[in-house]
């Protein structure tokens, strides 16, 4: 429900949960993507504690006015994970995306603290009918250990892909994860 708009420069300006919960879930997809070893209970805490009003929530306000960036910078250990320079199972993107002609993107792949010993890896580039057009690294990642890949928009025959979704897929053992990215 709307409360009290009007209206500025032609613009409306209102305020009430119909606006809040929507830019609430855009922050929450947000801090997922950037921490994707959190759990959802954990982006919750974390949101919850850094808000305006954390420590005075109530029924009219809740919890405030969310801050998205000190919510990431909170502490590991406020937040009940594990300190130190763990890595969680999966891909993240290090370089461009979309990627152009001629310009390649990076992606790192880890094995992940939990993961069996000694399995092998690989990383495929997997079109969105799911048919893998080359494989970029394939070896084997020791646990905790992280491995660095680029690709470049070619496909197994040095052709460039054409402009579209692709997804960098990375298998290890019963385990994957994968990366979307978008080739212009």
């Amino acid at each position: 429900a709307l409360v009290s708009p009007s209206v500025v420069n032609g613009y409306i300006t209102a305020s009430g949960t119909s606006f809040s919960t929507p830019l609430a879930a855009g922050v929450c997809a947000c801090i997922m993507s950037a921490r994707p070893h959190w759990r959802p209970q954990t982006v919750i805490q974390a949101l919850r504690l850094t808000a305006s009003r954390a420590t005075t929530p109530d029924n009219d306000f809740g919890y405030g006015i969310i801050n998205a960036l000190a919510a990431l910078q909170l502490s590991p250990a406020l937040l009940g994970l594990p300190q130190g320079p763990s890595r969680p199972f999966g891909i993240a993107l290090l370089g461009a995306n979309p990627i152009r002609p001629g310009v390649g993107t990076r992606v790192r792949f880890s094995a992940g603290e939990d993961s069996e010993p000694g399995a092998t890896a690989t990383a495929r580039i997997v079109d969105v009918t799911g048919r893998t057009l080359r494989t970029v690294w394939s070896g084997t990642l020791g646990l905790g250990n992280a491995v660095e890949a680029t690709w470049d928009g070619l496909d197994r025959n040095g052709r460039r892909v054409l402009p579209g979704v692709y997804w960098i897929a990375l298998q290890r053992g019963a385990r994957a994860a994968s990366v979307r990215v978008i080739a212009l």
